[in-house]
């Protein structure tokens, strides 16, 4: 496990490192926001019943959120963040966008 979470921090290093020196070309583009984290909660569900913690999304509050960005670069971003609100959070405890 700790070997992963190395890895994971080398490669993360990596691309940063590529992006600073232009050889990763960023493919911006304008993009609702809201399906991208839909995508993400039910890509990551499966491991967030493991350990009892709630993805919940304010679907009522907001329907779109129109970006101008690379989507798959802010796809893993927000993988990141939400694998590691599910791996460090609290069992039965919830995770909210």
């Amino acid at each position: 496990k700790s070997l992963d979470g190395l890895n994971d921090l080398v490669q993360d290093l990596f691309t940063l490192s590529q992006m600073e020196s232009g050889m990763i070309k960023m493919n911006l583009s304008d993009f609702n926001f809201y399906p991208l984290i839909k995508e993400v909660f039910e890509q990551l569900e499966q491991e967030a019943l493991k350990k009892k913690i709630t993805l919940s999304f304010r679907e009522n509050s907001l329907t779109e959120a129109w970006v101008n960005g690379d989507k798959a670069h802010l796809k893993r971003v927000i993988v990141n963040l939400i694998e590691n609100a599910v791996k460090y959070g609290k069992p039965e405890g919830n995770v909210w966008i």
